[in-house]
């Protein structure tokens, strides 16, 4: 004999109407058979094979609401009511929203992970993909970052063909004393409104500012200080670990919360993204170090570029006002006070 079910009261909504009916539903498990019938007729409005049904999820206070294959659906009375061999998915997240304390508890589990995918897994990850990325993906990220960057931020540069032929000069001089193959590496000149900088490209590419250049323009030693800063940039390929940071940490939180579509176009554009990233502070000290060593390493000294931070500091001043400029300069890199004080002596 059949076993069926003590009849569940509730309402019945009709496929393609807004009529809604209370009804009462008989469920068979063993003929996988469901009855739909009016409360006070008992006439039948629906009849179909409970494997066929859908279930809407349990959350605390809310019905679980029965969906049928024709777009008709019967939703229980009691709020608590399970239908049999429901998720058992479901039903963990129901008992997990009914016991708040595990909840503040899985909640605090997942901000441990996310910080420790963030903050050590996916920077350690960036290191070792980013050592192995062929050169001809880094020169065609840096060909798109530079027709970006001129697009929409840089002019063509403003200064002497004098000066720029004596800091290219001091540019070879540099390349050629450090035994770094000047085909990997180029020098670009650009005029920007937003101040004295330089930036180091994933192909090798270094721009420098009209307005850095000028800024140094009594000692162009200083200027060569901050070169090898953007040369250690390229050197430990910060761009790479940059652009495979911001875009593994996009997509894990888009698959947590749900937005896979907007995690494909972050990895489509990840390329286009490196316009607007900024170095973490730990790979803005990893080049400081990488300019004080190569300065001795040279015959200069290391208060090159110690003197070049603070001209570059006298440039960027933060007031009560926050002048944006100087805010924003000061904000992506470290202390520039620490960042001399961690000059080798």
């Amino acid at each position: 004999m059949s076993a069926i079910s003590e009849p569940i009261v509730g309402t019945f909504q009709h496929a393609a109407s807004s009529r809604i009916d209370t009804a009462k539903l008989c469920l068979d498990l063993d003929s996988d058979q469901i009855i739909v019938s009016d409360h006070l007729s008992d006439g039948v409005l629906q009849r179909q094979s409970y494997s066929n049904c859908s279930m809407s999820s349990r959350l605390p206070g809310v019905p679980m609401t029965l969906s049928f294959g024709d777009g008709a659906s019967f939703t229980p009375a009691d709020p608590d009511f399970s239908w049999p061999n429901s998720s058992k998915s479901s039903s963990f997240i129901y008992w997990l929203e009914r016991k708040w304390l595990y909840g503040l508890l899985a909640i605090g589990l997942m901000i441990g992970f996310l910080t420790g995918m963030v903050k050590v897994a996916i920077p350690f990850a960036a290191v070792q993909v980013a050592s192995v990325v062929p050169m001809t993906i880094s020169q065609e990220m840096g060909q798109q970052s530079l027709s970006l960057l001129d697009q929409l931020y840089f002019e063509e540069s403003e200064l002497e063909s004098d000066t720029m032929a004596q800091v290219q000069g001091n540019w070879d001089v540099l390349l050629k004393r450090l035994e770094l193959p000047q085909e990997h590496y180029q020098l670009q000149f650009r005029s920007w409104h937003l101040g004295p900088n330089a930036m180091a490209l994933a192909d090798g590419t270094v721009v420098v500012t009209d307005s850095i250049v000028e800024l140094m323009q009594d000692d162009l030693h200083l200027l060569d200080a901050i070169l090898l800063h953007e040369i250690g940039h390229v050197e430990h390929r910060h761009s790479l670990q940059a652009v495979i940071r911001t875009t593994v940490t996009t997509v894990l939180y888009a698959i947590i919360f749900g937005d896979i579509e907007g995690a494909g176009e972050v990895v489509l554009g990840a390329g286009v993204g490196l316009v607007d990233l900024s170095f973490s502070r730990e790979m803005e000290r990893e080049a400081d170090q990488f300019a004080y060593q190569h300065l001795l390493e040279i015959d200069r000294s290391s208060k090159d570029f110690a003197m070049a931070l603070r001209k570059l500091k006298s440039a960027y001043p933060v007031t009560d006002s926050d002048d944006k400029k100087g805010w924003n300069y000061l904000q992506s890199h470290p202390d520039i006070d620490q960042r001399i004080e961690a000059r080798p002596h």
